[in-house]
């Protein structure tokens, strides 16, 4: 049985790459807003990223072994 955290760590993933190539995107092309100097989208990108993988690797499924 596949725990649900392996589906969230893949979905957290999936949007922190995203959100983390758009804030990349923002740094090279900038935009005048109030705090855009902060660069939101790349920090919550690594952040979704990096807690997503965790989820993948902490819960990847693995056979389990039987002993007889």
């Amino acid at each position: 049985m596949i725990p649900v955290w392996f589906f969230v760590g893949i979905l957290l993933t999936i949007y922190g790459l995203v959100i983390f190539i758009s804030g990349i995107y923002w740094f090279v092309n900038p935009v005048n807003i109030i705090v855009g100097y902060l660069h939101a989208g790349i920090w919550w990108g690594l952040l979704m990223l990096i807690s997503g993988l965790y989820f993948i690797v902490k819960n990847y499924p693995r056979k389990k072994r039987t002993t007889n």
